[in-house]
């Protein structure tokens, strides 16, 4: 494996990119086969194949980089390229950078079972029973995060071009892992698809939209085509079966159906949302569309707190001047739908397609948009405050 050769590709793909300003890139002389023997006879230990291969092309690894738009940045501040750095960089100060890698010499990594200190708060410790890697603070293992191995590690670095903020988001343990799935993780450079290789043209947007530079890394099994079609040839209602159902929710919410939380089932590839509360509503009914075509209605100025819209096909649909504030929207099919000037707060849009929505002066604090399609989607004057686009595409 030719380290070298990929590293310098993502750099050449940083210092190109006329929002990325590369603060350092540096390299090493080899270490020689003869030093890896001291070091074995020196610690007890075989060092493993996959870190002699790195270490016979260089004695450890620098790079910084930052994108421009960092509230942080200024080029007095950071000049371009700069010297060769200490080893203890990050320990001895609080950085801003966005990417950053710290691979140390042979003997360091040894010596302080620190592999990469790439940052004041997390390091990536090595321990000598199996070289292992896991995300520590204070040199104490964290049982919540995820271990893996040396070359799974440098293929993560390479796939996130060394973005800082990838090294918590990747290796603590995903909600999607239960007690059966091993606590180690090997990813081979066939894991890391386009998908999962960081994008700078989008990550740089991560300031209006938080989390938009970090992606989902397993994929779900959720049969989008499947629901796109049941959702399209479901029921449809009329704008007098809706009034009634409004008027059926309303009494539901009065009645103390509101504080639930909503819960999402994936089964066979299909999605379905189950509404959980400490005790069971008796009057009303709340307002279920699950898999519902809506086309046909209007959802304009309508109140629809905590109802169901799970999975449902509502292309080009006026939720405009509405208020759905912890209603469940996953898994819909939203393309060109309106709902500006509306309250969606803490509602749910994951893995939705909000192409070309219109989110204007619509209030979206709390709303997780995970994977979700939103090319061409407008955000003007949006309150976006806590929400949260892991995975959404906007490009």
């Amino acid at each position: 494996m030719n380290w070298l050769s990929r590293f310098s590709e993502v750099v050449n793909e940083l210092r190109q990119h006329p929002q990325v300003q590369l603060l350092n890139f540096h390299t090493f002389p080899a270490v020689e086969n003869i030093q890896f023997d001291f070091f074995e006879k020196k610690y007890n230990i075989k060092i493993p194949k996959d870190i002699r291969d790195f270490y016979l092309e260089t004695n450890g690894l620098q790079l910084r980089w930052v994108f421009k738009n960092n509230e942080q940045f200024s080029e007095e501040k950071y000049p371009i390229e700069g010297e060769v750095l200490d080893w203890n960089f990050f320990q001895k100060t609080f950085r801003w950078e966005d990417g950053g890698i710290m691979l140390l010499p042979l003997e360091k990594l040894l010596e302080g079972k620190v592999v990469d200190a790439f940052s004041e708060d997390y390091n990536k410790i090595c321990t000598f029973d199996n070289f292992s890697l896991s995300i520590s603070e204070n040199n104490e293992f964290l049982p919540e995060y995820l271990t893996t191995d040396f070359t799974s590690y440098l293929e993560f670095l390479i796939a996130g071009k060394g973005l800082i903020a990838r090294r918590n988001f990747f290796y603590a343990r995903p909600d999607f892992f239960t007690d059966k799935n091993p606590t180690q993780i090997f990813t081979s450079q066939t894991f890391w698809t386009s998908n999962k290789i960081l994008n700078l043209d989008q990550a740089i947007l991560k300031e209006q939209f938080p989390l938009c530079d970090q992606v989902r890394f397993f994929e779900n099994k959720i049969n989008r085509t499947g629901l796109q079609l049941m959702a399209q040839n479901g029921e449809t209602i009329s704008q007098n079966d809706l009034e009634k159902i409004i008027e059926e929710h309303h009494d539901f919410l009065m009645a103390g159906g509101v504080g639930g939380e909503w819960k999402v089932l994936q089964i066979r590839g299909i999605v379905t949302a189950f509404y959980n509360h400490q005790k069971e509503i008796q009057e009303g009914e709340q307002a279920n569309f699950e898999r519902k075509n809506l086309n046909n209605i209007s959802f304009e100025k309508v109140e629809l707190p905590y109802s169901n819209c799970c999975t449902i096909f509502a292309e080009g649909v006026n939720f405009s001047n509405s208020n759905f504030e912890k209603s469940i929207f996953t898994d819909s099919f939203l393309q060109n739908s309106n709902f500006c000037n509306s309250n969606f707060t803490n509602v749910d849009f994951s893995r939705s397609d909000l192409r070309n929505a219109n989110f204007e002066n619509t209030k979206l604090k709390n709303v997780d948009f995970e994977e979700c399609d939103l090319r061409g989607a407008n955000f003007k004057n949006a309150n976006l405050e806590g929400a949260s686009f892991v995975g959404a595409k906007f490009l």
